[in-house]
């Protein structure tokens, strides 16, 4: 016979909890990032060298989608384990992965050293870098919403969407410092690696504050209910159409979060006279912004609902990549940096709503598990991973930047569809 469960615990402070929340995902998107800016400034020339320069941008933005390729496996073995052992647990050994990984890289020799050995360990550390970031995302959001009231759950849901912005700032503020340090051929003989070192210490701090939250009621009632019962947890199945909306929902984001921060950024570098100063100038600013606009559009949804606010942003992100490619056309420096960070704040308000909406589609008993393969399917089929690379291939073949906004806004559409069609799970979840 189940006896009745009782798991109430005094829970955390909404600063702890927004702590443990924000800074495992801010340091893992500073790892993350520093790799994608990395990939835009320098490894074209230190990992893949190449005549051409079409071609080495092809070559090391392929080895930025490899992050991508890995996710889906991070998010099925982390979110399974999430779902068994806890919230927390998994968190700790993703952040700590995540970080290992990144200053590996900073100590990787480059093509000129060992040849094409350089390429290949770049892409195993990469791979290693995503298995740790698919099961880091649906944790985060997890362990805020799964602590607290009901009335503020999106609000708490969005802390962990902070991580882009905050791991965006962070990491151009170590490489505009380092830039601004050093000259183009000392940031390439060995500045290039300080930012990923850095990643050692920041991930010391990230396993604090994880380890002062204690695990989440829900997770913990639901363990003890298993438990009573001497079941094993069953292996989980996800319903297709939950997996499929919460999937694309991930796409139109992704693909506008890639074109602001990596393809745009690359374009200016090399195909216009825009300084790289210009762009990470136009990255800080916009990054810092969309830490508000992230926190209030998540706070506006606990009033309005989500799907309000998702399908705002994404009507007003359809004007984002025609805007952007006209300012970079007018090589205006202020023009450049006013509709990045524009655009940056426009993001914000889809991906501030984006993980309540995820979650909300999974009930608790495999909502880890759920969230974590949907959200990085997402990032793969269609998003993130292949983005800049589809968009570089576009730019090559038609020179021209317009099929790129059509590809941008396609995407777009694709999520607005998926966020229209969406419908609650039963359980403890964000109401859309």
């Amino acid at each position: 016979m189940i006896q009745p469960i009782s798991l109430r615990q005094t829970p955390p402070s909404a600063l702890v909890l927004a702590a443990a929340a924000t800074i495992g995902t801010t340091l893992e998107w500073y790892d993350f990032i520093v790799y994608n800016m990395m990939t835009a400034l320098v490894f074209n020339e230190l990992f893949f060298v190449s005549k051409n320069t079409v071609t080495s941008l092809v070559f090391a933005f392929l080895t930025y989608a490899t992050g991508y390729l890995s996710r889906p496996l991070g998010g099925i073995l982390l979110g399974r384990l999430g779902d068994i052992k806890g919230r927390r647990f998994v968190l700790t050994i993703s952040l700590v992965l995540m970080g290992i990984c990144t200053g590996l890289i900073g100590l990787l020799p480059v093509y000129n050293s060992v040849g094409s050995l350089a390429p290949f360990l770049l892409i195993v550390l990469r791979l290693v870098q995503g298995i740790a970031l698919g099961g880091e995302w649906a944790g985060a959001v997890l362990l805020s919403v799964e602590h607290g009231e009901a009335d503020s759950q999106k609000q708490r849901a969005s802390w962990a969407q902070i991580g882009p912005g905050a791991g965006t700032v962070l990491s151009a503020l170590v490489i505009a410092m380092v830039t601004q340090a050093t000259n183009h051929q000392q940031f390439l003989a060995w500045g290039w690696r300080i930012p990923f070192f850095i990643s050692f210490i920041l991930v010391l701090c990230g396993v604090a504050v994880r380890l002062r939250i204690p695990e989440t009621p829900v997770f913990q009632e639901h363990k003890a209910r298993t438990d009573q019962t001497n079941g094993r947890p069953p292996i989980p199945r996800l319903e297709r159409r939950a997996l499929i909306l919460a999937s694309g929902s991930r796409i139109g984001p992704d693909v506008l979060y890639s074109l602001l921060t990596v393809f745009a950024l690359s374009y200016a570098t090399n195909f216009t006279h825009i300084a790289n100063s210009v762009m990470l100038t136009a990255l800080l600013t916009g990054s810092t912004l969309s830490i508000g606009v992230t926190l209030l559009s998540g706070r506006l949804a606990d009033y309005v609902g989500i799907k309000p606010v998702f399908l705002t942003g994404l009507a007003m992100a359809i004007a984002v990549p025609f805007l952007v490619f006209l300012a970079l056309s007018h090589h205006s420096s202020a023009l450049v940096i006013g509709v990045v960070v524009v655009g940056l704040c426009v993001h914000a308000t889809t991906y501030s709503v984006q993980s309540a909406f995820i979650i909300s589609l999974f009930p608790p008993a495999n909502r880890y598990y759920g969230a974590s393969v949907a959200y990085n399917i997402g990032s793969l089929a269609g998003g993130g991973a292949f983005a800049p690379l589809i968009m570089v291939l576009l730019y090559s073949r038609t020179q021209s930047t317009l099929p790129l906004c059509f590809y941008t806004v396609l995407a777009l559409g694709i999520t607005g569809t998926c966020v229209l069609l969406g419908k609650q799970a039963k359980g403890e979840a964000p109401a859309a």
